[in-house]
């Protein structure tokens, strides 16, 4: 049978020369030309190993196939592996044979398409390639991407790798216009915040990378309706991040309207408390009670609640007409937060109250709140009186005053009679060398005839007496020193005082009626002896640089070197002082060293000019004595000394008193100056010259003032505190201040403060009338004892 042109071509194009190559020339001409005969035949040299043509021909069929996929031709290159010769042909069928290894950043501008191929083996092999790019390929591949819901897209967030920046900035800002889907799934996978702001910060907090500031951002997010704010919220909630949640939440108490973008988005604090807080400002009413159906919690919140929040709490509360939470925190086991409410709150809840006809509650708070507050209330019961005597004694007083006449006898009494503390003057032997009080809560504290504090004296003639300060009459005395240097009161009724002559030795020596002995020696004269704050023991330094420490009955000593403190050995120091309530120190010496006895080094505070004494003014404040005669106030904690007042001639004597000191001056001016108000001029006392030592009682009642000629002035300072306690919440005293109101005249010329007093008087009486003193019996009163040693 006679072969055709066709295949006689095909045969020729295998040889080798000049006609073999016009065969082939002339058969891929055919083949261009749509002979169907003549492509077959390319095809089948394509297949045909180690033909002459196989390359040229397995590169015809690639092309032919990208250009007309037609299915035969799919699969001869797939089964001889030909490949087209030029982009975008080469990487197409590249894809189809999966050869993607070659590819580089070049290459990227053909994947969008190859992405579109209608051949899905292209499609897959281009998705594989773009799914495990990286570097320079990947970024080249985020060059030209295509957007969302393209493939190229779905394939470069198949991928682990993140995108490059600024890609990812721009992604963040997709995600928060598009909502969930796979790129905000992407974004989350990848873990990559965006770079710029505002994008930064909310970012980061979403995939949890919070800084210090992470609650502040999230709230800003939510006030300013971020995109991303809900996604913020949700994935700081789903990690359990409470501290941020509880943080912002805190930050929605005090802003209304961020406080309804966590009600929107289900934000709740963790503590219970503040949580029932956050329903009741948010209106959250049956949340509220769920949590909370006592009120107990919304009493806690509202007692720490600033004013602010205190009224929008009671907005709230009127809204939902709740009088139950209106009773808890008027009532019962939280009746002492009334101390801390304004003259507002407590109208707002006792007219709730009165509304309700809740008299007993009513009543009650009426004998919390302050005298002027109670005043204020007492118009709501209409004709409704107490059931009991004394509640109608009490409650026609209140009827006969007005807050406004308890407000204007307020101030009279304090700019009158408490501004001028009372006074007692003794005559001691000359040169009363130091002072000291008898500890609260001792036998000795109540062992005078007046039933107060007793006062030992250490005098220059060798004798220490321990007198009443109020009467003046020596209940004991203790002689036989070679000389009385500084002395210290103690619980049991013993003195404890340093003693010895310049030259040594020196000792601290316990005097009692029983006897007195050496309790320790020391290495150089006592330059201060004081009570330890917390009631534990004594403290004391000494000119060799040594703090002695001892128990409460002047024993167990112990001393140490004040250099182990990182105190310079080379300076003396001069005094030492307690701090209220703990067992740290004040040690002064050129600076002021407050320091533990239990160890470690030392804090320092350096005033402005060379101290010479100090006291504690508050728990957090020391006010020192300079040697120009200045009085500041130094923060304990570090911060900027304050002036408060300058002792002509120099300051001979501190001491700590109720909510201030007392300063004296050589000239005998004694100064009064209020912690809370240093700035303020501090009254001017007159007393006598030639100060030598100042003290206070344990409580600041009463301040001694020994002189270099013998005289002991007793100042009586319960009508200066009484001027403070008169305008504190009745909740807030306790037995003791009866004492308070007993310092005062019965019947003051002013008839208002008289009124003010008699009310005053008859609310702690009603207050305390079923109190029983424990170790009320009477003792019997000290007489004089000589007591040699």
């Amino acid at each position: 049978m006679a072969r055709t042109r066709t295949e006689r071509r095909i045969a020729a194009s295998a040889r080798h020369g000049r006609w073999g190559a016009r065969a082939w020339r002339r058969l891929v001409a055919d083949a261009e030309r749509g002979g169907g005969e003549a492509r077959d035949g390319v095809v089948r040299i394509a297949r045909a190993p180690g033909h002459p043509r196989g390359a040229h021909a397995r590169s015809h069929v690639a092309r032919w196939w990208v250009d007309t996929r037609d299915p035969e031709l799919r699969r001869a290159v797939l089964d001889t592996g030909a490949t087209a010769p030029v982009p975008p042909a080469r990487l197409v069928t590249q894809a189809l044979l999966g050869r993607t290894d070659g590819w580089d950043a070049h290459h990227a501008t053909w994947l969008p398409g190859l992405l579109g191929d209608e051949d899905p083996g292209v499609r897959e092999s281009a998705a594989a390639f773009c799914g495990e790019a990286r570097g320079a390929v990947l970024d080249a591949l985020w060059d030209v991407d295509t957007g969302p819901g393209t493939p190229l897209r779905d394939a470069l967030l198949a991928n682990p790798a993140p995108a490059p920046y600024p890609e990812v900035d721009a992604l963040w800002e997709e995600c928060g216009r598009d909502g969930p889907g796979p790129l905000r799934d992407a974004l989350l996978r990848w873990g990559r915040s965006a770079a710029g702001e505002p994008l930064a910060a909310v970012t980061a907090l979403v995939l949890g990378r919070r800084g210090s500031h992470a609650a502040s951002v999230l709230a800003a997010a939510l006030l300013d309706d971020h995109p991303l704010a809900d996604l913020a919220a949700e994935r700081t909630a789903a990690r359990g991040d409470q501290a941020v949640v509880d943080a912002a939440c805190e930050l929605a108490i005090r802003d209304a309207e961020l406080a309804e973008r966590c009600r929107a988005r289900g934000l709740v604090p963790r503590d219970p408390v503040r949580r029932a807080w956050l329903f009741a400002l948010t209106g959250q009413d049956r949340q509220r009670r769920a949590l909370d159906p006592d009120g107990s919690l919304f009493a806690l919140a509202y007692a720490a609640a600033p004013p602010d929040e205190r009224a929008r709490a009671r907005g709230a509360l009127l809204a939902a007409g709740d009088l139950d939470a209106v009773r808890r925190v008027v009532s019962g086991e939280r009746r002492a937060h009334v101390a801390d409410m304004a003259g507002e709150e407590l109208a707002y809840f006792g007219e709730r109250l009165a509304e309700r006809r809740e008299w007993d509650a009513l009543w009650s708070l009426v004998r919390d709140v302050p005298l002027e507050s109670g005043a204020a209330l007492v118009p709501l019961f209409g004709g409704w009186r107490p059931r009991d005597e004394d509640g109608r004694r009490l409650f026609e007083l209140y009827r006969g005053v007005t807050p406004e006449s308890v407000r204007a006898a307020l101030e009279r009494f304090r700019g009158g009679l408490a501004a001028r503390p009372a006074k007692t003057e003794f005559r001691m032997p000359a040169g009363i060398h130091h002072l000291s009080f008898s500890p609260e809560h001792s036998p000795e504290h109540s062992g005078g005839r007046s039933g107060g504090p007793l006062l030992a004296v250490s005098c220059l003639d060798r004798i220490v007496r321990v007198l009443d300060p109020r009467t003046g009459e020596t209940v004991r005395r203790h002689g036989g020193f070679r000389s009385a240097g500084r002395v210290l009161l103690l619980p049991d009724g013993a003195v404890l005082a340093g003693a010895g002559e310049h030259a040594g030795p020196h000792r601290l020596f316990r005097c009692a009626p029983d006897g007195g002995w050496t309790v320790h020696g020391v290495g150089g004269p006592v330059a201060s002896l004081t009570r330890t704050g917390d009631g534990a023991g004594f403290a004391a330094v000494t000119t060799a640089g040594e703090l002695v420490l001892g128990g409460p009955d002047g024993r167990d000593v112990t001393v140490r070197s004040l250099a182990a403190f990182g105190l310079d050995p080379r300076l003396r120091p001069r005094a030492v002082v307690a701090h209220p309530g703990t067992p740290r120190l004040a040690v002064v010496d050129r600076a002021v060293h407050l320091l533990d006895p239990a160890g470690g080094p030392a804090e320092i505070l350096h005033p402005a000019e060379r101290p010479v004494r100090a006291a504690y003014a508050d728990a957090d404040t020391v006010a020192v004595a300079e040697r120009n005669g200045a009085v500041t106030f130094l923060p304990a904690g570090g911060g900027a000394e304050r002036a408060v007042l300058r002792c002509e001639g120099g300051c001979a004597g501190l001491a700590t008193i109720h909510r201030g000191v007392a300063a004296a001056d050589i000239h005998g001016g004694l100064h009064l100056v209020d912690a809370g108000r240093p700035g303020a001029a501090a009254p001017h006392v007159a007393s006598l010259p030639g100060v030598t030592c100042v003290v206070a009682s344990p409580s600041g009642a009463l301040v001694a003032v020994g002189h270099v000629y013998g005289e002991l002035t007793v100042y009586d300072m319960r009508l200066r505190e009484l001027g403070g306690t008169l305008g504190r919440p009745l909740a807030e005293l306790l037995p003791r201040h009866a004492d308070l109101a007993a310092a005062a005249p019965e019947r003051p010329a002013d008839p208002d403060v008289r009124a003010l007093l008699d009310l005053f008087r008859a609310a702690l009486h009603h207050r305390f009338r079923f109190d029983v003193e424990v170790g009320g019996d009477v003792r019997p009163a000290g007489g004089e004892h000589d007591i040699g040693l």
